[in-house]
C-alpha cells in the first residue's frame, strides 16, 4: 500500500515537473512573439551571416564574447534561415536547463522552480543571447561532475564548452580544470593504463577550451572600444559592484526587491565562504564561480552582473556532491547558505509577481516597448520602400534593424562612409559616436549620394530636434515609440 501510494506520489510530482516545463515554455513563446529585437541579439546573428569563418574570428576580436555563439547561429544564418530562427535555437536550450533543474538537479521542486522564475532565466528566454547557453552548459557540468571518473571525454567536452561561450563562465571552467587535475593526482597510482589516457586526455581538452577562450577574448581588452570600466583606480568600491548587480538581478522586480537582493546575495556569499572554509575542494569551487565573476566586474566589466545569481547556483550543485577533507563539519552546505539562497530565489517570486508582469505587458505593448526595431523594420520593408537608400546616423544604435529588412539590404553609415550590419567596436566607431551634426550628416549625403536617389535617413529622438539650417532636408515619415530611447527611431525622407 505505502509502496503503492509513493509510486502515485512519483508520478504526480513528475506530471507536475513536465506541467511546470510547459508552462514555462509556453511563457516564453508568448515572449518571443511579443518581443522587439535589439542589437545585441542582432550582432551576433549578423557576424555568422555576413562573414565567413575567418572574417568571423577576426571580428570575435571586438566582441568580448568566445566564438561559440556565433559559430552555432553560423549554419543556420549562412543558410539562408529567418533572423526568427535564432529564437528557436535559444528556446531548445531554455527547455533543456529546465529539463536538467527540474528532473536532474538535487534542488526540491520548489527550489528549481524558484530558480525558474529567476531574473535572468526569465529574460533570457526570450532575449536570443549566448546567455542562456551558458546557464545551460553550468548545470550541465554541475550534472556531469559526479560522473567525471567514468566519462572524463563527455565532461571535459561539456567544460571546453563552457569556457567558449562567456567570459563570466571562465572562472567555473577554470576551477573544473583544477579540480580533475587534483582528481588525477590522487587517484593516478589506481588506475588502469587506458583510465590514465582518458583521463589524461580530458585535462588536456579542458586545457584547451581555456587557451581558446584567451586567444579569442585578449585582444578584445585592447581593440573594444565599448567596454566600460566597472570601477575607477584600480577597481573602485565593491559596494557599487554589489549595488550594480542587485539592480541588474532585479530591475524588473522594483525597489524593494533591490534592497531585499543586496542582503541576500551577501548572506549567501558568506555562508558559501564558511561552507568552503575546511576544504579545499570547495574553495576551488566558490572562488571560481563566485569570486572571480566579482573580480571580473569590478576590474573589466559589471554588465550582466546578474549572471552571478545563476553562477551561486552552480556552485550550490557542484558543493552538494563535493565532500569536505574535515572529519565533524557536515558534508552538505550549511543551512545558512540554504536559508540564504531560499531568500533570494524566493524574494524573485514575491516581490516580481507584478513588476513581472507589467515589464511583460511593456515589451508586448506597440505603443512603449525596449526597441523599435520590428516596427522600423515594418515600415522600411512596405513596397513603397523597396529600393531606396537606407541612411542611419549611428551604426550601433540601428543595427538590429538590419536583420529584419527583406533581401539583402544594409544601412549606409555617413561617418564610416560604407554600407554596414553588424558594428565593429573599433577607435573609428566609437570617434563617429560624437558626431551628432546634422549639417555634417546633410553635407556626407550630398556628397555620397546624387539626386536620382530615394534615401531614407534614419534617426534616434536623441539626435533630434533637426536644427534649423537643415530642417527643410528632413520629411518626418514615421516614429516609434520606446523606453530604450537609443534603439527609439525617426524615419525621414531626404529631400534635395
Amino acid at each position: 500500500m505505502i509502496a503503492y501510494i509513493n509510486k502515485n506520489k512519483s508520478n504526480l510530482i513528475t506530471a507536475l515537473k513536465i506541467a511546470l516545463i510547459a508552462a514555462f515554455a509556453a511563457m516564453g513563446l508568448y515572449s518571443v512573439i511579443n518581443h522587439e529585437p535589439w542589437r545585441d541579439e542582432a550582432q551576433a546573428w549578423l557576424i555568422a551571416r555576413d562573414c565567413t569563418l575567418p572574417q568571423l574570428f577576426e571580428q570575435i576580436s571586438y566582441e568580448g564574447h568566445p566564438a561559440l555563439w556565433h559559430l552555432i547561429l553560423y549554419p543556420f544564418a549562412q543558410g539562408g534561415a529567418s533572423f526568427w530562427c535564432i529564437y528557436a535555437i535559444n528556446g531548445v536550450f531554455y527547455i533543456a536547463l529546465l529539463y536538467l533543474l527540474f528532473f536532474k538537479s538535487p534542488f526540491s521542486l520548489w527550489q528549481s522552480l524558484a530558480v525558474a522564475v529567476a531574473s535572468p532565466v526569465v529574460c533570457y528566454s526570450f532575449e536570443a543571447r549566448s546567455y542562456m547557453l551558458m546557464f545551460l552548459l553550468l548545470m550541465l557540468c554541475a550534472f556531469l561532475y559526479p560522473k567525471r571518473r567514468e566519462r572524463p571525454i563527455l565532461f571535459a567536452v561539456s567544460v571546453l564548452l563552457l569556457s567558449n561561450i562567456h567570459a563570466h563562465a571562465i572562472g567555473a571552467a577554470g576551477a573544473m580544470l583544477l579540480l580533475s587535475l587534483l582528481d588525477l593526482r590522487r587517484d593516478f597510482s589506481t588506475l588502469t593504463p587506458s583510465l590514465k589516457k582518458r583521463r589524461i586526455a580530458s585535462l588536456s581538452i579542458m586545457a584547451a577550451g581555456l587557451a581558446l577562450f584567451a586567444l579569442q577574448i585578449l585582444p578584445s581588452l585592447s581593440k573594444n572600444r565599448s567596454v566600460d570600466a566597472a570601477a575607477t583606480s584600480g577597481g573602485g568600491e565593491l559596494r557599487q559592484i554589489f549595488d550594480n548587480i542587485s539592480a541588474n538581478l532585479f530591475v524588473t522586480y522594483g525597489s524593494a526587491a533591490i534592497e531585499a537582493g543586496k542582503v541576500a546575495i551577501c548572506l549567501v556569499l558568506i555562508a558559501l565562504a564558511l561552507a568552503c572554509m575546511f576544504s579545499l575542494r570547495r574553495a576551488v569551487i566558490f572562488l571560481g564561480a563566485t569570486a572571480f565573476p566579482v573580480l571580473f566586474y569590478v576590474f573589466v566589466y559589471y554588465g550582466h552582473s546578474e549572471d552571478l545569481l545563476i553562477l551561486l547556483i552552480f556552485a550550490c550543485w557542484m558543493l552538494k556532491n563535493e565532500p569536505v577533507d574535515k572529519q565533524g563539519i557536515p558534508q552538505r552546505i550549511p543551512r545558512g547558505a540554504q536559508l540564504g539562497a531560499v531568500c533570494l530565489l524566493c524574494g524573485v517570486l514575491i516581490f516580481g509577481i507584478p513588476h513581472a508582469k507589467a515589464y511583460f505587458e511593456l515589451n508586448s505593448s506597440k505603443v512603449l516597448c525596449t526597441s523599435g526595431s520590428l516596427q522600423a523594420a515594418e515600415f522600411l520593408n512596405l513596397p513603397e520602400n523597396q529600393g531606396k537608400v537606407l541612411v542611419a546616423e549611428r551604426p550601433e544604435q540601428s543595427s538590429s534593424i538590419v536583420p529584419l529588412l527583406k533581401g539583402d539590404r544594409k544601412l549606409w553609415y555617413p561617418y564610416l562612409g560604407d554600407y554596414g550590419s553588424y558594428i565593429t567596436w573599433s577607435e573609428a566607431l566609437v570617434s563617429t559616436r560624437k558626431q551628432t551634426d546634422t549639417a555634417k550628416l546633410t553635407e556626407l549625403i550630398q556628397a555620397n549620394f546624387n539626386e536620382s536617389d530615394s534615401i531614407l535617413v534614419i534617426l534616434t529622438h536623441a539626435l533630434l530636434p533637426i536644427d534649423e539650417a537643415n530642417k527643410a532636408h528632413y520629411t518626418e515619415l514615421f516614429a516609434t515609440r520606446n523606453v530604450r530611447s537609443d534603439e527609439d527611431y525617426v524615419v525621414f525622407q531626404f529631400e534635395w
